[in-house]
Formats: structure tokens, C-alpha cells, sequence
């Protein structure tokens, strides 16, 4: 048996071994934690039913790729066809959870970070870098060594340089690493090396492995193939160890030994794969793939990953909802009824804090069988759909997608039937001694209007809503003056809050002398009196009503457009740099709903700078804040914070006099011209479809 034979049966031993082993590893990805909430493992098949069919797909299919591994490593015997069969499972797996998160991005809850990160790409180049060096050592085989450690070369700079939706990787290590002097202590420095040394881990080896381009390996199994092969499995597992001893993390541990494991365990099957496979070109040394299984591996991943892409397409928007009259029976249902149960519901959830709460629970009950009572009384549809929300509520840990999904089915019901009421889910989280608890409510509504419009072909709508309370369960009237949710068909504009918004701009505006909100310091002062007299000047135009209120459904229909995947501006990556994911997320989202909010075709539009400006300037933090400030550097092209980053509140007056004082038509081009500056399309213009409502 000459050299190179031997050298490939090795390789193939290799591949079919991981396959066996990392194969299992992906199979029992099953019965690792899907999340962990309040320090409860959510396992897979207790949640099955309420995640989106994506969402299923991208759970589950580690497992099967396992599964299949597993199973072809007896059938298949030529290596590599094995190795094609691998190579197209990892990337079919990968491909399968990136649609399946974006899928996810629309639900409630997102799914975990282990599974909708960027690891395949330093998974890549850790892999190709591994085999590379191994086919290095053969003359015969280093022409397919070149393509692989370049290729892993690539892979690692496109992880560190491409910074997605967020923050690019390699600026997040380095502005870490510069803090190295600032930790408090040795540990904490320590620690901070060992983080880098796992984050600059794919960056090192594929570097390294760029000297094997010219420099063959000495051994068919090279030193830098086992340290890009290994080294990250043994950091993490390090980290892990370090973790459990220092902070006993309960269950989130074996979420993560789970992941960290998985993640082994392809970047084996991967390195494996792509050694085979570069083996094979060497005609001495093994045999070429089996065409049919080549063409009906690609076959099988495309059907798949098609199939993904068709569940993984965004909820439809837009809704038909012909308002009927409001009856006195669903008055009582929604007005008296559903109200007094959600509060009962509430006040048995914080007793079991501290007691058994039976007697709540009774009430609760009393009250469920009222408002089943109530529904059957208006239509036999919404009876059913309240009465199921009724008796899953007597559950005190139902999970978060249920109560979301049964709210949903009861505005279902309502909206067939053509009645003009609306309930909306709400979820309170509180932080006591025995861990977090949640609190599950709803605030009930009447609609008094549905506004259906139509955006590049897509349709979307809003509802204006009224409370039936002078305070809902979870939203504080006034607190809102609309909202949004990524899986609702529509946006909401609350009318209540409008009023009350209203009463507020023209009392700030009557005040002596008008101004936009008390201020601390004699420059935030006079920043305020320059808002304080532009709004005065509008409110002499006429009722600030029913622009206040076109403004808040433009910017609510805004969010109904964007969806959870609209491109982080470069803007709030840079003004947010080191913040998390979620926080740049949701200033990139309000950024984007205030520029549209400015394109209102209700006039005075600048009105709609006047609740950013006092983000602006009377806070210092937060959401909001930080869109506001990112809203009018955007929109004067000039930034409004001074070297400290600290808002300048004479810079802001000024740019907020500039704006005030442009026309209508003026402010509302130059909003649409700084929205498309951003986020590199034109911004969606909204034209009106006849409702009857």
C-alpha cells in the first residue's frame, strides 16, 4: 500500500468515525434546553406547538442531520460520497437556521442565540484551515491545501470585518482588548485574555495557516490542523468549567455545554469532510464521489431549504375589517367582563408569591365561566375562543407564545363577526426573591376606525382604539400613544393617549413662556423656550388633534413595514457601538419611525419633532433618546453632541429652529431623502384604500 493510500484511508477512517460520533452529538441536540426562563429549561417538545413552523424546522434540524449521518456512514461506500453527503448537510444546516431565525424574528420570542449567531463562518475557517494543513504535507495534494487555507483565510475575514445587523466582530474584540488595563483586577483580567483568546481564535489559526501556502507540513497531521481542530472545543469547555464553578449556572449550563458541544462537533465533520474531498482529486489516493448521490444530496437540501424559505415568509399584513355596531351584550363582555377577569388573574399571580392563592383562583374562575357567560351571549365563535382563553389562564406558568396565541384567536373570532373590539396581550416581568415572575394580562379596547393602506403592492393597516378603562392592565393610558407588533396584521393608534397628548402640547404651548418641558440648566433652558415658541406657532394654525394622530399612525405603520429585519444604519452602530444587539435594534427601529413619522401628510409636520426633541433633551439614556438624537443629526447632517457625546443643548435648539422653520413640503423631502441615506432604499410612500369602517 504506497503512501498516499494509506494517507487517504486514515482521512476516511477519520470522516466516518466523526460521522458516528459528531452525528450522535448532533442527534441528542434534542434534548438540550431550548431556552431557559426564570431557570427552567424549556425542552423543545414542550413548546413544540407554539413556535412557527421555521422556527420547528431550524430546532430540529441538527438532530435529523445527525440522524442521517449516522445512517449513511453504514450505507455509503465510497468516503467520498460521504463527505459530499456531510459538507451539503453542514451547509444546508446552517442555511435551514439562518432562515428559520429570520422566520422567528416576527414571533414573540426570538429563537436562541446558539443558533442564529455567526459562528459557520469561523466554524469555516478553523475547518478549512485544519484540512489544509494536512494536505499540505503531500505534494500530490497541495493544490487542493492552497484553495483550502485561502478559503479559511477568507472565511475569517469576512467574520471579523462584515458587521451584519450589527457591530463588526473584530471591532468588538479590539475595543475589548484596549480595555485590558481598565479591569480591577488580575481575575478580571485574566478573564478578559481568555475571552479574547476564543474570539481571535479563527483569526490566528487561518493567519498561521497562510505559511503552510509556501511551507508544507512536516506530518500528514499538523500541529496548527490539531490546534484549529481542537483548540476552540478545549476554550470552551475551559470556560464552561470556569463558569459552573464560580456561578453555578443551573440549567442555562447545559444550554450552553449542549451548543458548545454541537459546535465541536461540526467544525470535526466539517475539517473531516473537506479533507476527504481534497484527498480525492489525487487520483493515487482515493476514489471521486458518486454522481447520484452528489445530485441527490443537492436535491434534497434545495427541496428543504425551498420548503424553509416558503414557511420562513413574513406574516401577511394588512387587514379586512368592516366595523359593525357595538352591542351592549359585547360592551359587557369586553368593557366589564374580560377586565375584571384579567385582573383576577393578575391579583392570583402575585399571590401565589407568597401564598397558595386559593381563594383568588376561585375568583378567577367565577370570573372565567362570566365571561364565557357574557360571549356565548354575542357570537357561538367568540364564546369558544374566550372560554379557551379562559380555562388555559387557570395555568399559572403558561408560556409566553400560548397566552399571545389564544389572545390572538379571540381577536379572530371578533374580527369575523365584524365587532368593533380589539384585546391586546400584554406580559409584565418582575424580579423577586424566588426569581422572575410574570404576570399575564390584557387591556381591552373598542375600535372606532380601521385605516387599510397600501405600501409597494403591500398592504397594512392601523386601528384607532379607545380603552374601556381609565387604566389598562399593562398600558397606562397616555403612556402610548400607539404601538405595534411584529406578528399582528396591523398597528394600533390609542385615541385616549392622543387626547391626553394633545392637552399637553397646547398646555405647554399656553404656558408664560411657552416651552417643551421643564429643564435643569440655563442651555437646556433656552433650548426649550426654542421649542417652546415653534409650538405655540403651530397650535395658532389650528387643532394639533388630528395631526398628532396622522403622525402616530404613520409611525406605527412604519414598524408594521420594517419588520424585525430592517438594516442597522451605520449611524446607530456607531453611536451604540459595544451596546447590545437588542438596544441597537430598537433604536434603529424608532430612528426609522420618527424619520417616517416627519413624512405625514398632515401638516404642521413639525410637530413630530417636538416628542423627539424632549427625548433629546431631557433625558440621557434609552431608546428613545438615542433614536431622537441620531433623528435630528440625520436630518441636519451635522451632529448635535459635543466631544463628550453628551447632547449640546444650543446645537439641538439650533437645529431644531432650522427644521421648524422649513415649510411642510420642505421638512417632509428632506426626512425621506435621510431615511433613504440610512437605510439604502427609497422610504415606502403610503397611498390610502377606501375602508368602509
Amino acid at each position: 500500500m504506497s503512501d498516499g493510500e494509506l494517507f487517504y484511508r486514515l482521512s476516511a477512517e477519520r470522516l466516518r468515525s466523526r460521522c458516528r460520533i459528531g452525528g450522535l452529538i448532533l442527534a441528542l441536540g434534542l434534548v438540550w434546553p431550548y431556552e431557559v426562563v426564570d431557570e427552567q429549561p424549556q425542552l423543545l417538545w414542550q413548546i413544540f406547538d407554539e413556535l412557527p413552523p421555521a422556527a420547528v424546522v431550524a430546532a430540529v434540524a441538527p438532530a435529523l442531520v445527525g440522524i442521517t449521518l449516522v445512517v449513511l456512514e453504514r450505507i455509503l461506500k465510497r468516503t467520498t460520497s460521504l463527505a459530499v453527503v456531510t459538507l451539503t448537510s453542514l451547509v444546508g444546516l446552517a442555511l435551514l437556521r439562518r432562515i428559520g431565525a429570520d422566520a422567528a424574528a416576527w414571533e414573540l420570542l426570538p429563537l436562541p442565540a446558539s443558533l442564529v449567531d455567526r459562528a459557520g463562518l469561523a466554524l469555516l475557517a478553523l475547518a478549512a484551515t485544519a484540512a489544509g494543513s494536512n494536505l499540505s504535507h503531500r505534494e500530490a495534494t497541495r493544490p487542493s491545501a492552497r484553495v483550502l487555507l485561502l478559503l479559511g483565510f477568507a472565511a475569517a475575514v469576512v467574520f471579523y470585518a462584515w458587521p451584519g445587523r450589527g457591530e463588526a466582530v473584530g471591532l468588538t474584540v479590539t475595543r475589548a482588548l484596549a480595555s485590558l488595563g481598565d479591569m480591577p483586577t488580575f481575575r478580571h483580567q485574566l478573564g478578559l485574555l481568555t475571552l479574547g483568546t476564543v474570539a481571535l481564535l479563527p483569526a490566528l489559526v487561518s493567519t498561521a495557516g497562510l505559511l503552510h501556502l509556501r511551507r508544507p507540513a512536516p506530518r500528514p497531521l499538523a500541529t496548527l490542523g490539531l490546534v484549529a481542530l481542537f483548540g476552540m472545543p478545549l476554550l470552551l469547555v475551559m470556560l464552561l468549567f470556569a463558569w459552573y464553578l464560580r456561578a453555578s449556572p443551573g440549567a442555562a449550563f447545559f444550554g450552553a455545554f449542549g451548543a458548545a458541544l454541537e459546535i465541536s462537533a461540526a467544525l470535526g465533520l466539517l475539517a473531516a469532510a473537506l479533507e476527504v474531498l481534497g484527498r480525492s482529486n489525487d487520483r493515487a489516493e482515493g476514489e471521486t464521489p458518486h454522481r447520484r448521490v452528489v445530485l441527490g444530496s443537492a436535491a434534497v437540501a434545495a427541496t428543504l431549504l425551498a420548503a424553509q424559505v416558503w414557511l420562513a415568509r413574513p406574516p401577511d399584513k394588512g387587514v379586512q375589517w368592516t366595523l359593525g355596531a357595538p352591542t351592549a351584550a359585547a360592551d359587557q363582555l369586553f368593557g366589564e367582563r374580560i377586565p375584571a377577569w384579567s385582573e383576577a388573574r393578575r391579583r392570583w399571580e402575585r399571590r401565589l408569591e407568597v401564598a397558595n392563592g386559593a381563594s383568588e383562583l376561585l375568583d378567577v374562575k367565577r370570573r372565567a365561566a362570566a365571561m364565557a357567560e357574557a360571549g356565548a351571549g354575542v357570537d357561538p365563535r367568540l364564546a369558544q375562543a374566550v372560554g379557551a382563553l379562559g380555562r388555559a389562564a387557570y395555568e399559572p406558568d403558561i408560556s409566553a407564545r400560548r397566552w399571545y396565541r389564544l389572545v390572538a384567536e379571540v381577536n379572530g373570532a371578533v374580527r369575523t363577526s365584524g365587532l368593533p373590539y380589539y384585546l391586546d396581550p400584554q406580559i409584565s416581568i418582575a424580579k423577586t426573591g424566588e426569581g422572575l415572575r410574570r404576570h399575564f394580562v390584557v387591556d381591552s379596547y373598542r375600535v372606532e376606525r380601521v385605516r387599510r393602506w397600501s405600501a409597494d403592492g403591500a398592504e397594512v393597516a392601523a386601528l384607532f382604539v379607545r380603552g374601556f378603562a381609565a387604566r389598562q392592565a399593562g398600558h397606562r393610558v397616555g403612556a402610548l400613544l400607539g404601538f405595534s407588533r411584529d406578528r399582528q396584521r396591523f398597528a394600533l393608534v390609542v385615541l385616549d393617549a392622543g387626547e391626553q397628548h394633545r392637552e399637553e402640547l397646547e398646555a405647554m404651548a399656553s404656558a408664560d413662556p411657552p416651552n417643551c418641558g421643564d429643564a435643569l440648566g440655563p442651555e437646556e433652558r433656552a433650548a426649550s423656550l426654542v421649542c417652546g415658541r415653534a409650538l405655540a406657532a403651530m397650535v395658532a394654525r389650528g387643532s394639533l388633534g388630528e395631526v398628532a394622530l396622522a403622525g402616530v399612525e404613520r409611525h406605527e405603520l412604519q414598524h408594521q413595514l420594517d419588520g424585525p429585519l430592517l438594516p442597522l444604519a451605520s449611524v446607530v452602530r456607531k453611536k451604540l457601538a459595544g451596546y447590545a444587539a437588542e438596544a441597537q435594534d430598537r433604536t434603529n427601529r424608532e430612528l426609522s419611525a420618527y424619520l417616517a413619522e416627519l413624512t405625514s401628510p398632515t401638516g404642521p409636520v413639525a410637530l413630530g419633532l417636538v416628542v423627539p426633541f424632549r427625548f433629546a433633551l431631557l433625558q440621557r439614556r434609552g431608546t428613545y433618546h438615542h433614536a431622537a438624537v441620531l433623528l435630528f443629526e440625520a436630518l441636519a447632517q451635522r451632529r448635535v453632541r459635543d466631544a463628550g457625546r453628551h447632547v449640546d443643548p444650543t446645537t439641538l435648539g439650533e437645529v431644531f429652529q432650522e427644521l421648524a422653520d422649513e415649510g411642510d413640503e420642505a421638512l417632509r423631502r428632506r426626512a425621506a431623502e435621510a431615511w433613504a441615506r440610512l437605510y439604502g432604499r427609497d422610504l415606502p410612500a403610503l397611498e390610502l384604500i377606501d375602508q368602509p369602517s
